[in-house]
């Protein structure tokens, strides 16, 4: 306890209460003002309230690429998640369809052969591209073990060397 009343004498209680007249002027100063300290309409910069459509986007923005067309929904962007439009898929099968149909009634036949010789095309070369890859991964981890083993050596040779010295 004689701490605390020891605390209230070294401070000095009139540069104390001073600070808190002046916290105390300077609140109800500030919360008993009804007048702004700038005149708003007076500021330079003030045209008053603007229309909401001086917000609206009349030229292309430049600094972003849209990734969708403009189509008219919330945004200027469709509200359809993009998954599940399968309109394009539609269109896709549609023309497939059509030109089979096309071929069949000018007489000429879908060729089973030149299909699957196509997909053994694209096979082969996909075997081929694995190969590559895997012969250059092959390459590289023997290249990076090589190395590590060649560091190994290293330290253990220089810790060698620091323990005979």
């Amino acid at each position: 306890m004689s701490k605390i009343f020891s605390v209230f004498k070294r401070l000095d209680l009139q540069r104390f209460m001073f600070a808190c007249l002046l916290g105390v002027i300077l609140f109800f100063n500030t919360a008993c003002s009804n007048k702004p300290s700038i005149d708003a309409a007076a500021s330079e910069g003030y045209k008053g309230i603007q229309p909401t459509s001086r917000y609206e986007r009349k030229t292309p923005d430049l600094r972003y690429d849209d990734l969708q067309a403009p189509e008219g929904g919330m945004n200027r962007f469709s509200d359809v998640d993009p998954r599940q439009n399968t309109l394009d898929e539609q269109v896709k099968t549609k023309a497939l369809i059509d030109r089979h149909k096309r071929l069949v009634r000018q007489g000429g036949e879908i060729n089973p052969v030149e299909s699957a010789e196509e997909f053994s095309r694209d096979v082969n070369k996909s075997i081929q591209r694995g190969a590559e890859d895997a012969k250059d991964a092959v390459q590289q981890t023997g290249n990076t073990l090589l190395k590590k083993a060649q560091r190994a050596v290293e330290d253990t040779t220089d810790a060698v060397q620091d323990t005979l010295r």
